[in-house]
């Protein structure tokens, strides 16, 4: 074998692994699904720093991280009461500001239970705070069916918002 040939090999190498270098990583083309998914429905995905309510209502086990994704629903039509939760035994509980009275305190979580940490309520929006990042990381990484999967969750998230404002 000459020189020549090791030569070639090894700029083929080369421009292979750039190649691959630029295709992203399947967690990250899911997250993309998600959210592009979840504004094709009328969501709005943000990300934003974990509200100071959020951090300090949740059990001691739940680690946040620094940023999460907050998936707002609005509709003008809507009258809702003002308030705040936060996920406990698989329902929103109310944060110390919140009525106890308020018809969305203690209404049972039927979507993505694991990945839902908190809800805000207002006059025409409800805000939704999601592990959107790790939802997308739970899928196997060869799962054919998961951007399927994926869509039917996001829109039964969507109807669940939808429900809930129409309490």
């Amino acid at each position: 074998m000459s020189i020549g040939f090791w030569v070639v090999c090894g700029v083929v190498l080369f421009v292979i692994g750039n190649v691959m270098a630029l295709k992203p990583p399947i967690h990250e083309t899911r997250l993309t699904t998600i959210r592009l998914h979840a504004r094709s429905l009328g969501l709005i995905p943000k990300l934003i720093s974990v509200p100071a309510w959020l951090g300090t209502n949740l059990p001691s086990d739940r680690k946040l991280p620094k940023m999460i994704a907050c998936y707002t629903l609005v509709n003008d039509t809507w009258q809702l009461p003002s308030g705040t939760f936060v996920v406990k035994d698989n329902a929103w509980q109310a944060v110390a500001e919140t009525s106890n009275t308020h018809p969305l305190n203690d209404k049972a979580i039927t979507t993505l239970q694991p990945y839902l940490l908190g809800l805000t309520s207002k006059a025409n929006s409800i805000s939704v705070f999601f592990y959107d990042e790790a939802y997308g990381k739970s899928f196997a990484i060869r799962d054919k069916t998961a951007d399927d999967v994926i869509k039917q969750e996001i829109d039964t998230l969507y109807e669940y918002l939808n429900g809930l404002a129409n309490i």
